[in-house]
């Protein structure tokens, strides 16, 4: 049987700064109104808000760096650059703006010019747990891993309530195949923010991993019904059923899976699998060949 491959989700939130040190209250008023629409993730709206906050005081820094992140979430990377840009042009010292603008280049795979921003915005507010938690991912997106343990710890100490952060720690060690200390942490995360979906897919993995097949199921159906388009616990689910010998429920699993992305290769082979062992040849067939499609095989 070949290898199975499982992934697990990694969020980031980072903090976006109000309205301080400026006196025009009609753009103060815009800023915070475009904060609350952003919030709700109503991102084109909140750039609306945030256009007329700069329109009306076009040195409004804060505003920038706000429009920044919500161009980012839609991913319009090159304005949200500009505007992390701008927002530092006219106040270097803006920790936050240093945060956000390396969590962009984070997305963009340039992580080592991730790492330098985090770094500035640690040496401009060293009590933020943000660009510690951050700093991490990048740290662990390089193969850094002591150094990115090191730095959810920081986030963690300076805020013990950080779900996130013990989240990817617990991935760390995950990774690691530290799997009680994943477990330690997964539940943490769980235990501190009990509706994030992601949490007990990744979890579940490592009980899957442990043969804790109970509470694997558990956590996976836990993981869908508080976000039925997690995909991950899908294609995690799957596999437990598929090593449970239930191939008609992990079929329907991945055909979810496969139907939010239609090139994830991982659920085609996994459902190749699941075929195979039904003996549905043809079927099986088809899906090693979209595999191998996907993989870029020739």
């Amino acid at each position: 049987m070949k290898k199975i491959f499982l992934s697990a989700g990694i969020c980031l939130t980072v903090l976006s700064g109000y309205s301080s040190g400026h006196n025009d209250g009609g753009a103060i008023d815009f800023n915070n109104s475009g904060r609350k629409k952003y919030d709700a993730g109503d991102y084109k709206g909140a750039i609306v808000d945030y256009d007329k906050a700069i329109q009306i005081d076009s040195t409004f820094y804060e505003a920038y760096s706000n429009r920044g992140l919500a161009e980012a979430s839609i991913n319009e990377f090159d304005k949200a650059m500009t505007d992390y840009n701008k927002a530092l042009a006219i106040n270097p010292k803006m920790s936050i703006a240093y945060n956000n603008r390396g969590l962009l280049k984070y997305k963009l795979g340039r992580l080592g010019e991730a790492i330098a921003d985090y770094n500035t915005s640690i040496s401009l507010n060293d009590n933020d747990a943000y660009p510690y938690n951050n700093r991490g991912l990048a740290e662990a997106g390089l193969g850094n891993d002591s150094d990115a343990r090191k730095d959810y710890g920081k986030a963690i100490e300076i805020n013990p309530n950080m779900a996130l952060a013990y989240n990817n720690r617990g991935m760390l060690e995950y990774q690691a195949r530290n799997f009680d200390n994943a477990l330690k942490d997964f539940g943490q995360s769980i235990k501190l923010d009990p509706n994030h979906s992601s949490y007990y897919s990744n979890r579940g993995i490592v009980e899957y991993y442990q043969g804790d097949t109970t509470n694997a199921m558990s956590d996976y159906n836990k993981a869908i019904s508080l976000n039925p388009q997690n995909r991950e616990a899908y294609n995690n689910r799957g596999l437990q059923e598929y090593k449970m010998g239930r191939y008609k429920d992990a079929i329907a699993d991945y055909d979810m899976a496969i139907s939010m992305k239609q090139n994830d290769m991982i659920a085609y082979q996994n459902r190749a699998l699941c075929k195979e062992a039904m003996g549905d040849k043809e079927g099986a067939e088809k899906d090693y060949a979209k595999y191998h499609e996907l993989k870029g095989d020739k």
